[in-house]
């Protein structure tokens, strides 16, 4: 991956963005902790205050050009 020249990999990071990536991922889980992890991850997006509130902007934007 480091040599694939990626422009946004730099190479003299790259021993903490392999890191990073690795604990991202989750290898030392069994498959069954790591898809609850990830839908964890996923629903605290999902609900997210931000998230929200970008959706009902976006609604009213498109309630407005009509």
């Amino acid at each position: 991956m480091i040599h694939a020249g990626i422009k946004d990999l730099p190479f003299a990071e790259h021993e903490k963005l392999l890191t990073a990536m690795h604990e991202k991922f989750m290898p030392d889980k069994t498959n069954i902790e790591a898809e609850k992890q990830f839908i964890s991850i996923i629903e605290e997006s999902v609900n997210a205050f931000f998230v929200k509130l970008y959706e009902k902007i976006h609604v009213w934007a498109g309630y407005m050009k009509k």
